[in-house]
């Protein structure tokens, strides 16, 4: 996730979902209509006034090829 915002600072808040079929690897039942919360994309626009859109552009990223454990000394 890239943080487009312009907003700087740290926040704390609290938002209200229900899981669907496309979290946690399909394995939770998906909401019905009638549930008191939102999916998660739908909840993180309505309650926060932020919108999450899939682009394509470049992150800082870290490839760790192999690991291997330290030899005893």
């Amino acid at each position: 996730m890239v943080d487009e915002t312009g907003i700087a600072g740290r926040f704390d808040f609290d938002l209200a979902w229900a899981p669907d079929e496309s979290q946690f690897g399909g394995d939770v039942p998906k909401a019905s209509e009638t549930a008191p919360s939102l999916p998660l994309f739908a909840a993180i626009q309505e309650q926060m006034g932020l919108r999450l859109e899939a682009k394509r552009g470049l992150v800082d990223a870290m490839v760790v090829d192999a690991v291997k454990k330290p030899s005893a000394n």
